[in-house]
């Protein structure tokens, strides 16, 4: 009986087996480690059998590849990277990635290697070079003998930037073996029958991983930098400015110049900046509306994926943004309607309030919000009440009260 019970749970274990499969193609940035992560995350929940990573990449960040290595070999799921299909590549950190699995596969017409690290900004010193050249080595020595690999051949990728084809890999011991296409690795790995199941980036890892492309966050560059540029020489514009601003932080994330985590607070903090200028500086609802856009964005990219009511929590934001931008249209719009022209026989008689010392008999007072050039024949100084006698020639003349 006792038997009979263990088939029957060995047979309910295999039929409800999953298999969870990724797919990145592109540099390797930290959008890259987030979808990995998550998905690996969902594998080990649901107790699959294995995440599969199908790879596509020329390189990327050394950070992030770090972060991903450290992933798999924590992983409690067997892992496997399959680089798919023919024509695709794991360069450089990719190469990295690759053998930290516990399964590397690749499928014919692909290579792997050429994972010498190279600096983002140019050339750098000699001893740092051989730091991050040193450090890169022991990582790629210590990964290859933990997955049984042959680490003189995986060195050689580091440091002389050597590329193989899979081939020439499963050869020289780098990859477990060749496989076509999926079905085949299943049948290889012995997961014939068990479902898979593809989860591919959500929205917001595919709206960091365009910015992050190196050629998306360089114009973002450009943007940000004319756009603060032209506001700055012709005030008052907002749009080149509200775009640069938030084009500029949203280069600097793409750049990996700030992290993940601080990329929605900096635009949330921008869209209060927004909000603010627009309280104290009425712009008709332009820096409104920019605020409100960049807090929208910034609560977007804080929310994690799983949080539950998350469109409606964006949706609120929306509603409570837009309505406080018809808020203000509103109170722009009725002190427009209310107020009036101030002409010469309205001043006279109004009290001035005096901004700032008189020197010469003139300086500066404000008279219903407005800020005027006043002339006194009296020592009239800052905080002083005055009375308006006379407007001429765009100056108030004033009698102290």
């Amino acid at each position: 009986m006792a038997f009979k019970l263990l088939l029957l749970l060995v047979f309910f274990s295999l039929s409800f087996a999953k298999v969870y499969v990724a797919r990145w193609e592109g540099p390797i940035t930290p959008p890259t480690y987030d979808y990995i992560d998550r998905v690996l995350g969902l594998s080990e929940r649901e107790k699959a059998s294995t995440f599969i990573l199908i790879l596509n990449t020329p390189g990327g960040l050394l950070e992030t590849t770090r972060k991903i290595v450290s992933r798999f070999l924590q992983s409690k799921v067997d892992t496997v990277v399959f680089i798919y299909p023919s024509g695709s590549r794991a360069g450089s950190a990719g190469a990295i990635i690759s053998i930290s699995a516990k399964y590397c596969v690749m499928a014919p017409g692909t290579n792997i290697g050429s994972a010498h690290p190279v600096s983002l900004f140019g050339k750098e010193n000699k001893i740092l070079r051989e730091k991050v050249l040193n450090d890169t080595l022991a990582l790629v020595r210590s990964v290859a003998k933990l997955r049984h690999r042959n680490s003189k051949v995986v060195e050689a990728m580091v440091k002389r930037s050597i590329s193989l084809t899979e081939r020439e890999a499963l050869k020289k011991g780098v990859i477990d073996f060749i496989a076509k296409d999926l079905k085949e690795l299943l049948r290889k790995l012995n997961r014939e029958g068990e479902e898979v199941v593809l989860v591919e980036p959500n929205s917001k890892e595919k709206l960091l991983k365009f910015i992050t492309n190196p050629t998306v966050a360089y114009l973002l560059f450009l943007l940000g930098l004319y756009g603060l540029i032209y506001e700055l020489l012709n005030p008052g514009a907002l749009l080149p400015g509200t775009v640069g601003l938030i084009s500029l932080v949203l280069a600097l994330y793409g750049m990996n110049l700030i992290s993940t985590d601080y990329l929605p607070i900096l635009l949330m903090a921008v869209g209060v900046f927004f909000l603010v200028l627009e309280a104290i500086t009425p712009t008709f609802g332009g820096l409104a509306l920019a605020g409100a856009l960049s807090l929208l964005l910034g609560t977007y990219l804080y929310l994690p994926y799983f949080v539950e009511n998350r469109w409606q929590l964006l949706l609120t934001s929306l509603l409570f943004s837009l309505a406080l931008f018809a808020l203000v249209l509103f109170s722009l719009k009725a002190q427009r309607k209310e107020k009036r022209m101030l002409g010469k026989e309205e001043l006279i008689g109004k009290v001035a309030q005096v901004v700032e010392d008189f020197k010469g008999g003139e300086g500066y007072v404000m008279i219903n919000g407005e800020l005027w050039k006043g002339v006194s024949e009296e020592d009239l100084k800052k905080g002083d009440k005055a009375l308006v006698e006379r407007v001429e020639n765009l100056k108030v003349y004033l009698k102290k009260l």
